[in-house]
């Protein structure tokens, strides 16, 4: 929260004329996941928004951890709910949005505790429908992944009606897998029981707010580059897709919140679609915007790659015609993140 983008992101978000800030006067938020990345920039956009706009909006933060809550959360602005996603069945008072934000994303977890990983998945967005259901929420939005388009071999742009092509006996799959019957419950809800949902599947999202311990590429290459060393890919790096930024991401999320015509089982991809090229490439690229001139991207190919939670070769090309048309336009590319992200 030291970066100094953190704050510029904010404002940005709130000065966004596509998103109806007044529409939340008087209204609750339900955040889950929201000590993570995205949860955490918008649970401080929604504070913000009370004082910058003169709003009144309640916060309920769902944290697994208390005291990373109080790290990373106006905990004295908001009310903080401290519980495992798959446990979290009912909340007092109303709630007229939910924005469910909560689900494992380290790699690694999903070849070492894939039963975990997807039936808290499943588990956590089947507690929130049946939430949103009762409270008669106005909007639930679950963030997803282009990890349901599986592994993609060509550039070709992929839109939201491509067939999902995701096999069941890879463990890796947890995730993918997971995300992919946690969005049919969204839409069977919206179909059965009228509950206002809508998917938006996310590229790599990053920006400012990444942990110091985080094992992602663009974390790793990020800490190498501005530490002057070289980044060591053990693949070839040769997959390629899109990236997002996290002010980007957070202005896609609230303006589909808010909108009644997106929020009827509908799915959005969200990605800039300028950003798509290799992950060696964007090692370069980060070097590039952070590095000292020295440093380079080297390979150390390693044949056991897939066992530390690799995804294969993939290319997912995301096409985002269908959310673009709704007014959102992503505004950072890939240098820029990486420079915002480092606080430089």
């Amino acid at each position: 929260m030291n970066n100094k983008y953190f704050e510029e992101d904010i404002k940005e978000i709130l000065n966004s004329s596509f998103i109806p800030w007044n529409e939340l006067d008087g209204r609750c938020v339900l955040v889950t996941g929201a000590t993570g990345l995205l949860g955490t920039l918008i649970v401080h956009t929604l504070v913000q928004a009370n004082t910058v706009l003169g709003l009144n909006i309640s916060v309920i933060a769902q944290v697994r951890n208390q005291e990373k809550a109080r790290a990373k959360l106006p905990i004295e602005k908001i009310t903080v709910i401290e519980s495992d996603i798959t446990r979290l069945y009912s909340v007092t008072g109303e709630i007229d949005y939910i924005i469910h934000a909560a689900s494992i994303t380290d790699s690694q977890s999903f070849i070492k505790h894939p039963v975990e990983v997807q039936e808290s998945i499943i588990s956590g967005t089947s507690n929130m429908l049946k939430l949103a259901l009762v409270k008669k929420a106005k909007g639930l939005i679950f963030l997803s992944t282009m990890e349901v388009y599986g592994v993609p071999q060509t550039d070709i742009k992929i839109p939201e009606d491509q067939i999902l092509e995701t096999r069941s006996d890879i463990v890796r799959n947890s995730y993918s897998i997971g995300k992919i019957a946690a969005e049919n419950l969204c839409i069977d809800y919206a179909e059965e029981y009228g509950v206002p949902t809508c998917i938006l599947r996310l590229t790599q999202t990053f920006g400012p707010g990444v942990e110091e311990n985080d094992k992602r590429v663009f974390a790793e290459m990020m800490r190498n580059a501005c530490a002057g060393d070289d980044i060591i890919l053990k693949t070839k790096g040769e997959t390629r897709r899109n990236y997002l930024y996290t002010a980007d991401a957070a202005r896609a999320i609230l303006m589909a919140m808010l909108n009644p015509d997106m929020c009827k089982g509908n799915i959005y991809n969200v990605a800039n679609e300028s950003t798509y090229c290799s992950i060696a490439d964007m090692g370069q690229i980060a070097i590039d915007s952070l590095g000292n001139g020295s440093n380079r991207v080297r390979f150390e190919i390693d044949a056991n790659a897939s066992s530390l939670g690799y995804a294969p070769t993939l290319h997912i090309n995301m096409d985002t015609t269908k959310i673009r048309q709704m007014g959102w336009e992503p505004r950072y590319g890939l240098s820029e993140m990486f420079v915002r992200m480092a606080g430089k």
